[in-house]
């Protein structure tokens, strides 16, 4: 039987049609190209996350490794968690190369080898996603990486040479001066106390011995080509 509620039923099904027909159009356009993009995106970063996190642990496991004062018990299940960890680590190196390549541009793909040569966090922030392609830039390649860190350690190798030939001037200086001293300490007590100028010259002579060393070391130094310090020691102003 007829009833006027049917007409209606009717344009709500050729209405609901078309606007099915438009969304299934927009889908196929971009919609679908994009949400799959997305898709891989995410599981890219998950991918990397996840083998961010156990190379994190690797590396606190091994610094706990060499840590004085772990026990051998300790350091026996610290080995078998690393053996353990390797294993997962490389099933998720294995998933993160497969998803690597498929996100828009690909990733770079890993090896072990790399893998267990990071030591700071800073490589896998250059894997991430960002609005910019990063890994075009110069300051992202390994090699532009690599000699800036060799030149910031050069300048800083320039600034330590300097600082030790400061150093090697006032251990000489404190050298001598102590042994200046103990030596006028030493005569006084002869005649004042003389078993404990004879305990004092005693400890001294173990003193002076590992001094000698001292002297020793810093005569090779600098006598080493390339050496750009002073062999002149400082004098003090109260000294003569």
């Amino acid at each position: 039987m007829y009833t006027p509620a049917q007409p209606n039923v009717h344009e709500s099904l050729v209405k609901g049609n078309r606007i099915l027909r438009t969304c299934q159009k927009k889908w196929e356009n971009t919609s679908a190209t994009e949400v799959e993009e997305k898709l891989q995106a995410r599981a890219y970063r998950m991918a990397l996350d996840e083998l961010e996190r156990l190379v994190v642990q690797r590396l606190f496991e091994l610094s706990k490794l060499n840590v004085s004062g772990t026990g051998y018990k300790l350091r026996t299940q610290i080995s078998k968690a690393l053996q353990r960890r390797s294993d997962t680590i490389r099933r998720a190196l294995q998933k993160y190369n497969l998803h690597a390549g498929k996100v828009t541009p690909p990733r770079p793909q890993l090896r072990w080898k790399e893998i267990v040569e990071y030591s700071f966090l800073g490589e896998f922030d250059l894997l991430r996603h960002s609005r910019n392609d990063i890994r075009e830039e110069k300051w992202a390649q390994p090699a532009y990486r690599e000699a800036t860190v060799k030149y910031l350690q050069l300048q800083r190798a320039h600034e330590e040479i300097q600082r030790l030939n400061i150093e090697m001037r006032r251990l000489r200086t404190a050298i001598h001066d102590e042994g200046q001293h103990t030596m006028a300490v030493i005569q006084q007590l002869q005649s004042a106390n003389a078993p404990l100028a004879a305990e004092v010259e005693r400890r001294w002579a173990l003193r002076a011995a590992v001094n000698m060393l001292h002297i020793a070391r810093l005569d090779c130094i600098e006598s080493t080509t390339g050496f750009s310090g002073t062999l002149d020691r400082w004098r003090r102003r109260w000294n003569s």
